[in-house]
């Protein structure tokens, strides 16, 4: 299970157990574009070694969040730069490169 709260610096939005593996939700920020969230189960992607994973995707980055248990993260939209700002409470966030 994870919980993935989003701050977009207007509106705050949870993501939490988007269901089976290949299910996904959107975030629109106004003006911005749309942060893509994908259940990618216990699929492997990067180096990270946790069990269960969600990829994130924003403009041209890509990250994957990687948790065993209880996985939670916090995502600030930084307006300044247009950039996403990740906190990891509990799991690991890496940034890969297509």
């Amino acid at each position: 299970m994870y919980n993935i709260m989003i701050d977009t610096g207007v509106a705050k939005y949870t993501v939490d157990n988007l269901g089976p593996q290949g299910s996904q939700a959107f975030v629109e920020i106004s003006g911005e574009g749309c942060i893509v969230f994908n259940d990618i189960g216990d699929k492997k992607l990067g180096i990270n070694t946790q069990t269960w994973g969600v990829c994130i995707t924003y403009r041209d980055h890509v990250w994957v969040f990687r948790y065993d248990g209880q996985g939670e993260l916090k995502i600030k939209f930084n307006s300044s730069i247009n950039s996403l700002d990740m906190n990891v409470v509990n799991g690991t966030v890496e940034e890969l490169t297509l």
